[in-house]
């Protein structure tokens, strides 16, 4: 018989992969944010620069709540992880 799925895994082995692949969006976002923030702080205010990434971050949210596909949700994600990790 057949296995249901490519390569012989089974579902399982498919939905871990997609949460992993999803949670390595948002880190790689925070690892953009730990390198990017310290260069914007020194040519921007940080009150502004805050208001910027709360919003980024609340769009982001709303944005992963609507995502029609697999590869929005991971743009939403990584944007998201961006905007909380500054």
């Amino acid at each position: 018989m057949k296995p249901p799925y490519a390569l012989g895994f089974d579902a399982a082995s498919y939905l871990i992969s997609a949460l992993l692949l999803l949670y390595t969006a948002a880190e790689l976002g925070g690892l953009l944010a730990a390198v990017a923030v310290p260069m914007l702080i020194r040519c921007l205010a940080i009150g502004p620069l805050t208001a910027v990434f709360l919003a980024g971050s609340a769009a982001s949210v709303a944005f992963l709540a609507v995502a029609p596909s697999y590869g929005w949700a991971l743009l939403a994600l990584f944007l998201f992880g961006l905007a909380t990790s500054s």
